[in-house]
């Protein structure tokens, strides 16, 4: 089959992944194909695939950080009564007030339509990872991951390796 160029835009030529139990590194990116070599006992990166969708809207991103905002500023029982009225049963209240207070706790702030929170941490290999919190969606955070992976390798040297969702990038 024909390869959309948007299918590689995160790959580079040079690039070594692992597929199955082999590290292939990219020779050559075309038009229609990507063109791979056998790299025993290099690390590569895993592979990853975004489905089929664009990710959330900016527009649906700021909505939700408004709502979060606002559920941030309300007491517990307020903050309920709130999600109640929307359709939230004692659960999904739960859970989303419990999912705020971990954010909260972990890392200080919430990500709202007003705050994007960066979080420096170790991974549980020692190595350093940047997390940016975020409800503005994949259609803004990939291009921003992008620039910060160009900036980053330009600045540093270092290939960074970036990941992004609809709630943010990780580095």
């Amino acid at each position: 089959g024909e390869l959309d160029e948007e299918m590689v835009y995160e790959s580079r030529v040079g690039e070594v992944f692992t597929l199955g139990s082999s590290s292939w590194r990219i020779d050559d990116i075309t038009h229609d194909r990507v063109i791979v070599s056998p790299a025993p006992g290099q690390p590569g990166k895993m592979p990853f695939w975004h489905g089929d969708s664009f990710g959330r809207p900016l527009e649906l991103g700021r909505a939700m950080g408004e709502f979060v905002r606002e559920l941030n500023k309300l007491a517990e029982p307020k903050a309920r009564q709130r999600l109640a009225e929307i359709g939230f049963d004692e659960w999904g209240a739960d859970n989303t007030l419990r999912y705020l207070d971990e954010q909260r706790s972990a890392t200080g702030h919430v990500p709202d339509d007003r705050t994007i929170v960066v979080e420096r941490f170790r991974d549980e290999l020692g190595d350093w990872r940047i997390a940016i919190h975020s409800p503005f969606g994949a259609q803004v955070h990939a291009p921003w991951a992008l620039a910060l992976q160009a900036r980053l390798r330009e600045r540093s040297g270092m290939d960074v390796q970036v990941m992004h969702s609809d709630d943010g990038i990780v580095l």
